[in-house]
This record gives C-alpha cells, structure tokens and sequence, in this order.
C-alpha cells in the first residue's frame, strides 16, 4: 500500500466545513488504495495569536487575547462536536505557561 502525506493547516483546519472537506479527501485517498497519513498545524491565526501572548504576557497584559484564544477554540470544538474536556488540559498548560 502507498503512502500518501497530506497537511493541513491555517484557514483549512477552521472550521466544520474545511474538516469535512478532510474528510472528503481522506476517503478518496483510501478508495484510491492509498494510506493516507494527516499532518495538522495550527487553525488561521493561532501561531500569530501565540506569538503575542507571549509579548504580552512579559508584561501581564495577555488575559484579554488569551480568552479570545480560548474562545475560539472552544467555537472550533463545539462545531466540530469535540468535549471542551477534550482541549482542556492544553489550554491549562498554556495559561500556567503565560504566567
């Protein structure tokens, strides 16, 4: 069986419709006989969004983009019927990181 490496990443891993649109693309590549092996960065805005976290947080001034952060993955999660459970503890670590 081959392989085949997709990566994702951006405005496509942002919403429900970008991940059905995964979806969709994984299972032609498995009834293409492929084995299909997903690669998945950061959703549109994130990596830019961790970035001033941490300027801000040199200063402890991140607590306004931080629930904005927080909020948007937790939309993501609900559109994608993922448990906040699920992403909680990650999103902890980031805040005990922040501070």
């Amino acid at each position: 069986m081959r392989i085949i490496i997709s990566k994702f990443g951006g405005t496509s891993v942002s919403s429900r419709k970008t991940w059905d649109n995964i979806l969709s693309i994984t299972q032609k590549h498995i009834h293409a006989g492929l084995f299909p092996v997903l690669v998945c960065s950061a959703r549109s805005h994130a990596s830019n969004q961790l970035e001033k976290l941490i300027q801000l947080a040199i200063h402890d001034e991140h607590q306004g983009l931080l629930q904005e952060f927080v909020c948007a993955h937790h939309q993501l999660a609900n559109e994608l019927e993922v448990p906040h459970e699920t992403i909680a503890s990650e999103l902890q670590h980031l805040e005990q990181w922040l501070t």
